[in-house]
């Protein structure tokens, strides 16, 4: 399911660039990592289901053909 694919993206996404940030040396709580990395996180996670939605289908037609 396409939501759960952007869900599952974004959360694992969230993890890996706020780990990241922190590792860098980032000191604010949660909530500010989220408001640095949110709209990243979100665009990202969408051209990623794009892609992966893209290449589903493509696998699809190409089973389909004789």
């Amino acid at each position: 399911d396409a939501e759960d694919r952007d869900k599952a993206l974004q959360d694992a996404m969230y993890r890996y660039l706020s780990t990241r940030l922190i590792e860098h040396g980032f000191k604010g709580d949660d909530a500010a990592i989220r408001s640095v990395i949110e709209i990243d996180v979100q665009l990202n996670a969408a051209g990623l289901v794009s892609w992966l939605n893209r290449l589903d289908k493509a696998d699809q037609d190409a089973a389909a053909r004789p």
